[in-house]
């Protein structure tokens, strides 16, 4: 608790008068990370250059910049996601709503180009795009000098499979 209290630059008394113990205060942090997670995808817009942005991405997860989620964080919730149940339970609440609400971008961008597919189809990138973002993320603190070229080729690939819908290599 000191530690925490220390990084928020409070005195462990304001910390208990919010949080009833530790774990009340992680659950805060998971509820307020997977929030502003939501939030942001409302923010992309439909022309977005997914393969700049999570090259941009990359780059600032390799080098565990601040102003983006690190993936130290996404492996610390996961982990505990497996020791505690509340945690689960608010992890797998949220890869619902944010695969629905990743549906949701993929149709509106689908449609802005003048393209439809079936929900189902919708569905399935979306949890490609949620494994694969969260994989990059994780990778890049592996691997953060990995060329640009193999990491743009790698990114256009994909991207062009799940955003404009080209059929699967198998």
């Amino acid at each position: 608790m000191a530690d925490i209290a220390a990084e928020a630059s409070i005195s462990i008394s304001l910390l208990y008068r919010y949080f009833a113990n530790k774990h009340a205060i992680i659950l805060a942090m998971v509820r307020m990370q997977m929030a502003e997670d939501r939030e942001n995808l409302d923010r992309v817009p439909l022309s977005t250059d997914l393969v700049a942005e999570l090259s941009a991405a990359y780059a600032a997860w390799g080098r565990g910049a601040a102003d983006v989620r690190h993936a130290g964080f996404l492996s610390e919730i996961t982990a505990l996601g497996l020791r505690d149940k509340a945690v689960a339970n608010v992890l797998r609440r949220f890869e619902r709503e944010s695969r629905d609400d990743l549906v949701k971008w993929l149709q509106r961008r689908a449609a802005s180009r003048g393209m439809e597919f079936p929900e189902s189809e919708l569905r399935l990138r979306a949890v490609f795009l949620r494994c694969f973002v969260v994989g990059l993320a994780v990778h890049a603190v592996h691997d953060p000098a990995l060329a640009p070229t193999l990491l743009h080729d790698l990114l256009d690939r994909a991207m062009g499979q799940v955003l404009e819908g080209g059929a699967p290599v198998s």
